[in-house]
């Protein structure tokens, strides 16, 4: 059996820390936030503004991180999302478009249609079953939507 190349290998990691559902968080939070404000990041002031966002959203990636939600408490999450709209009464529906957007692309056609053909032979149409996995979905991976959806959306609309 050949060994796998230093790409393959370092593919490999990448691959797992957005698989798993604990650093796919921050990860895809951060991402995505940095794609929604990459014309901005030429001023120090936006710079500045980005940051504290994100020293003030920091705690609550903490508890994301270290605590697990079982499969029936993942309702539960949506419970701050919807107080904080009541409260501030702000959504950036461009930004949450983004991150819905990136989010069912990278599980619904990368990881479910892309990665799954290459790695197992599926059908180029996986997608059309898979979306249904995400959203059914029982384990705490990135493909979770029930507990992904809620956890990116708050953390998106504080940090903003």
């Amino acid at each position: 059996m050949k060994e796998a190349s230093r790409l393959e290998k370092v593919a490999a990691r990448c691959w797992n820390l957005l698989n798993e559902g604990k650093p796919f968080t921050p990860i895809f939070v951060i991402g995505t936030m940095a794609i929604y404000h990459l014309a901005d990041f030429g001023t120090i002031e936006h710079m500045k503004h980005w940051l504290l966002g994100f020293l003030a959203v920091l705690p609550l990636f903490v508890i994301y991180y270290m605590y697990d939600y079982p499969l029936f408490l993942r309702n539960y999450l949506w419970i701050p999302y919807v107080v904080f709209l009541i409260v501030w009464q702000f959504a950036d529906l461009k930004l949450l478009g983004l991150a819905l957007g990136l989010y069912f692309f990278f599980t619904v056609f990368f990881w479910g249609t892309l990665y799954y053909h290459l790695r197992i032979g599926t059908s180029w149409w996986n997608f059309t079953r898979f979306w249904k996995l995400v959203l059914k979905n029982s384990d705490s991976t990135s493909g979770n939507a029930q507990e992904q959806l809620p956890k990116f959306l708050l953390l998106l609309s504080i940090w903003q």
